[in-house]
């Protein structure tokens, strides 16, 4: 089969930072290209809410938590059979700039590597 990967957008959750505004500079400005808001509303993310960083947050096209809880969901891309995932802080990045972005990266492969390896769904199938 071949490799299926996914970029992901990840922030970790940080007092004083607002997970909307992180959202938006991720991933807004795809909103407005007519191909990522058809895959998004095929997905079940609604780009036309009258709120889209909420809707951003809530299907998880933006991934915020913890560096344990982003862990958590990164595994069950893992365990869905993605085989490569690609961690993108671009919301961290142009609010806050590359310090903060690559601490929160820091932050998320560290958690990932403390979790106990799953298998993914269908490794053992030919």
């Amino acid at each position: 089969r071949p490799r299926i990967a996914t970029a992901v957008h990840v922030a970790v959750r940080r007092p004083g930072r607002d997970p909307r505004r992180l959202a938006l500079a991720a991933a807004g400005g795809h909103l407005r290209a007519p191909h990522y808001a058809d895959m998004l509303r095929r997905a079940g993310v609604d780009v036309d809410a009258a709120d889209p960083a909420a809707e951003l947050l809530r299907g998880e096209v933006v991934v915020t938590g913890t560096p344990q809880e982003i862990a958590a969901t990164l595994a069950g891309y893992r365990t869905a059979g993605v085989d490569e995932i690609l961690l993108n802080p671009a919301g961290v990045l142009l609010t806050e700039g590359v310090h903060a972005a690559v601490t929160d990266l820091e932050e998320i492969i560290a958690a990932c590597h403390r979790l106990p390896e799953r298998p993914r769904e269908g490794a053992n199938r030919h």
